[in-house]
């Protein structure tokens, strides 16, 4: 009888104290190519993570909890969403990022979009 709660006793801190992966991959939204080198961290840690040359990622040992995940890169936009850990590991699917340039290319359509809707209502109305 003593053995069972003994063995049981044994394994409820391995359980109190599990970690998890969170493994995930960055690619270039318009060209479809993996970014190397992207920095990769949760906002609650203080460890940086970067990708692969696959544009792969995994951050190790992470506790189940609420997580901000934030990938950065010189080149591109900056990403940060909030993720759930559980009782396992987390897959993320593919986050893609748009170039730097191709923010200013959208953001500058958008502008003219908003101008000319403002010019015309000014005019006619």
């Amino acid at each position: 009888m003593l053995k069972p709660l003994f063995l049981l006793f044994l394994c409820f801190p391995l359980t109190c104290f599990a970690q998890f992966n969170i493994t995930g991959r960055v690619i270039d939204k318009r060209y479809k190519t993996p970014i190397l080198n992207a920095k990769v961290f949760l906002t609650d840690d203080t460890a940086r993570y970067k990708t692969n040359d696959d544009g792969a990622f995994t951050i190790p040992n992470v506790k189940p909890g609420e997580y901000t995940l934030v990938i950065t890169s010189a080149d591109y936009e900056t990403y940060a969403n909030s993720w759930h850990v559980y009782d396992n590991n987390v897959s993320l699917p593919d986050i893609n990022l748009l170039g730097v340039d191709e923010l200013d290319v959208v953001n500058n359509k958008y502008n003219k979009v908003a101008i000319a809707t403002l010019l015309f209502l000014r005019k006619y109305f």
